[in-house]
């Protein structure tokens, strides 16, 4: 999974504008990667971006991958 999905995808979104580090995680029959983006970036360009290049790039995902979503996460912080 790791050499025919994980890196091939974490190769693609570090090449987008705006991104300060990917990582991924990989199991037996699914992956997970995390696009940062730099401090300061606009959450929704950043979004549009990221989605923009996996459907411009879905035809170099293997047929095995049979579903696929984007999340956004928010970091939340409280002070006490």
């Amino acid at each position: 999974m790791a050499k025919q999905v994980t890196q091939p995808l974490e190769k693609k979104v570090s090449q987008i504008d705006g991104v300060e580090y990917v990582y991924s995680t990989t199991q037996t029959g699914s992956a997970r990667v995390t696009v940062r983006f730099y401090v300061g970036e606009d959450r929704e360009s950043a979004l549009v971006k990221l989605y923009n290049k996996l459907y411009a790039n879905q035809d170099e995902i293997p047929a095995a991958v049979s579903e696929w979503r984007l999340s956004r996460l928010k970091l939340m912080m409280s002070l006490l």
